[in-house]
């Protein structure tokens, strides 16, 4: 174990709880009045192996036959790479909208929003030092790969700044098809985790 490693081991727990004091001076925008979504750990004191990096989603869906947004896919990931003791993240602690009328249209950050988001993500994965950072969806996609879009890098591991990402669909992708393409989409997803699972359990072999 390296001197940093080491020191990031014996204060995992406070420079975990300094982390969150810090996000939680996020600057959301004034039209947000829902309650900050704060990163989830179940266990502060363990450093993340895996830290998961997901789009905000504006409302339930149905995905693999389940009401709940998340939890089937976490499920279907945790089979092979276990959620507890990891470090769970939107991307932002908000949903981006416009309202238009008496319609309120959910939109992607814009640049300014991503600028902050991006610099609060580098400070976490800093905080817990994750071996492997899976990313749902395009946003969360964005702010490590500008230059990239979900449909066309989704299920290929990249390494940005020394550390290795694994970009995979949203829920919030998915919920937008219907019949054959959201069967599709489904599948596709189960692929792109199952190799995910096989390169975390490679990753594993190597501590």
């Amino acid at each position: 174990m390296t001197l940093l490693n080491e020191a990031r081991s014996k204060h995992a727990e406070r420079i975990w709880n300094e982390y969150l004091e810090n996000y939680k001076q996020y600057p959301v925008p004034e039209y947000v009045k829902q309650n900050l979504l704060l990163p989830i750990n179940s266990e502060p004191e363990k450093r993340s192996d895996i830290l998961i990096i997901k789009d905000p989603y504006p409302e339930s869906t149905s995905v693999f036959n389940k009401d709940h947004v998340y939890a089937s896919v976490f499920k279907v990931l945790n089979k092979n790479i276990p959620i507890k003791g990891n470090t769970v993240i939107d991307c932002l602690p908000y949903t981006p909208f416009v309202t238009i009328g008496d319609k309120i249209k959910y939109r992607a950050p814009n640049l300014e929003e991503q600028e902050i988001a991006r610099r609060y993500l580098y400070e976490l994965i800093d905080c817990v030092n994750p071996k492997l950072i899976i990313l749902f969806g395009n946003i969360s996609l964005h702010m490590f790969k500008e230059d990239s879009t979900i449909l066309k890098d989704r299920g290929t591991a990249f390494t940005n700044m020394g550390h290795l990402f694994f970009p995979m669909y949203s829920v919030n992708y998915i919920k937008k098809l219907e019949g054959e393409m959201k069967k599709e989409a489904e599948s596709i997803l189960i692929k792109d985790i199952e190799t995910c699972s096989a390169l975390y359990k490679e990753i594993m072999e190597e501590k």
